[in-house]
């Protein structure tokens, strides 16, 4: 067999974001949020990282970076049901203001399953300020 190249299974998709706070939202708010964000991320055994790097200057310049990395298409959606089961993604939606979204996938997906994901993220690249970058 041929080996493979992803050091971590046959598929592996990575997401940055850039957010920002709506009016009225602190860092402390986002601080909450992800740390109610992160007991689910760490229940999953396919969110491979998940993590968030802000702060008041940041927060000000609308450069708060999230970083997620899944090991499937499947597992990244798996992920942002279980976080609206539990009401998070309301709470995301009152707190980011979406920035950026570059979406990096190893290797391409089968057509079918890149047109399923597409899907699945079109509500999120509406709200984004700058186009998504695949």
């Amino acid at each position: 067999p041929e080996p493979s190249l992803s050091p971590i299974g046959e598929m592996a998709i990575s997401q940055v974001l850039t957010i920002g706070l709506k009016d009225g939202k602190t860092v402390g708010d986002l601080k909450v949020l992800w740390e109610e964000n992160t007991k689910i991320a760490e229940s999953l055994p396919d969110v491979l990282a998940y993590s968030c790097a802000a702060d008041e200057e940041s927060a000000e310049a609308k450069t708060i970076t999230i970083q997620e990395t899944f090991t499937s298409l499947k597992a990244h959606m798996e992920f942002a049901t279980k976080l609206a089961e539990a009401g998070q993604m309301e709470k995301i939606m009152g707190i980011f203001e979406f920035q950026t979204l570059t979406t990096t996938i190893y290797p391409e997906p089968g057509e079918d399953e890149y047109a399923e994901y597409k899907e699945f993220l079109k509500p999120f690249g509406a709200m984004l300020k700058k186009p998504q970058v695949w």
